[in-house]
């Protein structure tokens, strides 16, 4: 059976199950490599894993409400494609995405909560609903409403549930807090041990203990993801970033670059998630 494919507006909604780590769900046809500078690498008696990760967990981001309003810009294959993102955000409950192209017209809006995700194509009259596991089996997409929450406030989160953090490394003075075991790194960068295991490396700024990067690589499926945080913005919620940018490496010359820059957001100011499917539409096969 064939899996059904999206027009060309509805993938617009689904730009915001890109932004979590269901992007992972595409295989790339290229190796990817990892190359650390083995002469960063912490020694033993310096800061620990668990000390820094304790640190990070202090400073998450927390507001019981996230509205924001943004700018979203799509690289794919030398394509671009620009839209404005209306988002609101209540924490562990739901997140409600309108997208609209630059003229000002909603195409697609989505609701997703801890159970299910709704998807609504204005632009082509259809609708589609399930739950994570319907949409993994259905779109490919391995995700959680836990991950979408961490990814879109910049908190710390793991792809995979069975891999810990073992080492600390320095990049140009940021912490980078790795799965990676400090013997395989070394292993790694002699070339003597490719990695074939998922690789989660976290920047963490020393200053703030706030994450200002992700990487993820998955040698065995050989595709990885870059997550990068930038403008970052202290509200009574935490410090939260204003621009986020995605890259899913798909093959040496093909990425998918996403950037989402809000230009107006607020915290913990009550909103509604309207979401009425007109008796018209039909849903997506």
């Amino acid at each position: 059976m064939n899996k059904p494919r999206l027009k060309p507006y509805s993938s617009i909604a689904f730009i915001l199950l890109i932004f979590s780590t269901g992007m992972l769900s595409c295989k790339s046809t290229s190796k990817i490599k990892k190359t650390v500078d083995k002469e960063i690498i912490l020694k033993r008696d310096s800061l620990k894993s668990q000390e820094l990760l304790e640190q990070v967990h202090s400073v998450f981001a927390a507001p019981e409400w996230f509205n924001c309003k943004s700018n979203a810009k799509v690289v794919n294959s030398g394509k671009t494609t620009s839209f404005n993102v209306n988002m609101r955000y209540r924490r562990s409950e739901a997140i409600w995405i309108s997208f609209s192209p630059l003229l000002g017209i909603e195409v697609a809006r989505v609701l997703i909560t801890s159970d299910s995700v709704k998807i609504m194509d204005r632009h082509n009259k259809k609708y589609w609903l399930g739950d994570y596991q319907v949409l993994q089996e259905t779109f490919n997409l391995d995700l959680s409403f836990e991950q979408i929450e961490a990814v879109l406030l910049g908190n710390l989160y793991e792809y995979v549930k069975e891999n810990k953090y073992k080492s600390i490394y320095m990049d140009n003075e940021i912490y980078v807090l790795s799965t990676l075991g400090r013997r395989k790194i070394i292993k790694t960068l002699k070339e003597k041990e490719p990695h074939k295991n998922v690789i989660q490396d976290v920047w963490i700024d020393p200053e703030t203990n706030r994450i200002v990067a992700t990487d993820i690589i998955d040698d065995k499926m050989e595709r990885s993801l870059h997550i990068k945080y930038s403008k970052l913005l202290k509200t009574d919620a935490g410090v939260i970033p204003q621009q986020v940018d995605f890259e899913l490496l798909i093959s040496d010359t093909k990425d998918l670059n996403v950037s989402l820059s809000h230009t107006k957001f607020e915290v913990n100011e009550e909103k509604s998630f309207p979401f009425k499917i007109p008796e018209s539409y039909e849903a997506m096969r």
